[in-house]
């Protein structure tokens, strides 16, 4: 069975190894040189590997790509890029993807890559879900409350008193995950198979993670996340120096 690819790229010159390594019988390819082609595909097709060719646009516009991007999907996404700077490695870190390549790039580093991900995310049978989705474990309808932080599950909404969060899919989708099994202990490879779909893999991923909601979320006197280093995170509704 073929595994669905979506490549989208911006320039008409596509990175020469990219295109070799893409050309295997067991990889079918929608090609997209446009965005509102690529959004098409994106939402009525169920691609298990979304590969981004693209020039070195503005960070802004570089961002909100990956944003887009990641909204419509949780297929893994690899991009190759003519710049992989610090600045972009951050966005796709926050936006959970997962490789950031300097164009033009070795054939065979194109195919580790590739495989890796490809094995990660399955086929295109059994894509990730669309982002804003809940995992199989998470409960509709619910609304976890740890004052001042209101987490409402039903609507995907997160507040601090009257005070709106705004969290990525992905962020939303770890901080529920912790929340909905407070004062446990929630080991780093549940925590990737349920937010990223993956057997094992960097914890790194999920250090970034709960990185940012600790910014978003936590006060320099309390914190709702514990590290437990080298097991996983805890959620403490209650911690030390709350108010």
């Amino acid at each position: 069975m073929q595994s669905l690819v979506l490549l989208y790229h911006d320039s008409p010159r596509l990175d020469a190894a990219l295109v070799a390594t893409l050309l295997r019988p067991d990889l079918h390819v929608n090609v997209a040189a446009q965005l509102d082609t690529l959004r098409r595909h994106l939402y009525t097709s169920r691609p298990a590997l979304v590969v981004l060719d693209i020039t070195a646009p503005d960070l802004g516009s570089f961002a909100a790509l990956c944003r887009e991007v990641r909204r419509a999907t949780q297929a893994p996404v690899l991009v190759v890029c003519l710049d992989a700077g610090e600045k972009r490695q951050a966005i796709c870190r926050n936006e959970g993807i997962v490789c950031l390549l300097v164009s033009p790039v070795a054939e065979a580093i194109i195919e580790t890559q590739l495989e890796a991900l490809r094995l990660r995310g399955g086929d295109q049978n059994n894509a990730h879900p669309v982002a804003g989705r809940q995992p199989s474990t998470l409960r509709f309808g619910e609304a976890i409350t740890a004052e001042p932080l209101i987490i409402d599950l039903a609507d995907e909404h997160v507040r601090i008193g009257e005070r709106a969060v705004d969290l990525t899919p992905l962020e939303y989708r770890v901080l529920a995950l912790l929340a909905q099994q407070a004062g446990q202990v929630v080991p780093y490879r549940q925590i990737l198979q349920e937010v990223w779909g993956w057997d094992g893999g960097d914890h790194s991923y999920v250090h970034g993670y709960v990185s940012a909601l600790r910014r978003k979320l936590c006060t320099p006197n309390a914190c709702y996340f514990r590290n437990v280093s080298g097991v996983g995170y805890r959620f403490d509704p209650h911690p030390p120096g709350q108010p």
